[in-house]
């Protein structure tokens, strides 16, 4: 099984209990980033790559024109589709993010929260292609993930660069891709196939944050 195959597979395992593992319940609307988040997607269509069970999806919602929420696995869409059955503006469907296969183009704005961590470097680009394929010139891009993992000194690179971790559910382990890109790392990638883009560290909450619009 592929690192990505055991990802899918581990959050798939973890979809019922993912939204209390990760606090969601106690955030809900008041995460610090949620504002930034509202203004940066405000009056835009936007589609989101890997949304779990909506959190970030319920905060763009606020302010977004219209929302398509996509996740490879169908038991967070399930869970997510329950939490926002009354927000109207919201659709979501079941896509691999490396494809996007049946999903429209013409989005004006595209966003991931925790998940490009969990990206094989050498799948990167392929994401980018196909991810601004389905944006408008302009667009308004922006993903956030981890600066650091809490057992980080655990992790061992494999044969292609990618840092692995090892997580257990249900009694199984997983192997699970965790990179850490640096700015430099992430400029370099994203430069030539942007315009405005802003990086930010948030040390507090662990995180990172970049933001760019589309050529």
């Amino acid at each position: 099984m592929s690192h990505v195959d055991e990802i899918i597979e581990y959050y798939d395992t973890l979809a019922p209990q993912y939204h209390r593992k990760s606090g969601y319940n106690d955030l809900s609307g008041t995460h610090s980033h949620a504002d930034r988040f509202r203004k940066l997607f405000n009056g835009r269509d936007v589609l989101e790559i890997a949304c779990g069970t909506g959190y970030w999806t319920e905060i763009v919602a606020k302010t977004a024109k219209s929302i398509l929420a996509t996740d490879v696995n169908r038991s967070m869409v399930k869970q997510a589709k329950k939490r926002l059955s009354e927000v109207y503006n919201v659709e979501f469907k079941v896509s691999n993010a490396y494809s996007l296969v049946e999903i429209p183009s013409g989005f004006s704005g595209a966003f991931s929260v925790l998940w490009w961590c969990f990206m094989p470097k050498s799948r990167i680009k392929e994401f980018l292609k196909t991810l601004h394929s389905k944006l408008k010139p302009d667009s308004r891009v922006s993903f956030m993930c981890q600066l650091a993992d809490s057992d980080a000194g655990n992790h061992l690179p494999d044969s292609n660069g990618n840092m692995i971790a090892r997580r257990m559910i249900n009694n199984r382990y997983y192997s699970i891709i965790k990179n850490i890109p640096s700015e430099e790392e992430l400029r370099n990638t994203l430069a030539p196939i942007s315009t405005d883009l802003k990086y930010s560290k948030y040390p507090v909450d662990g995180l990172w944050s970049v933001s760019y619009s589309i050529l």
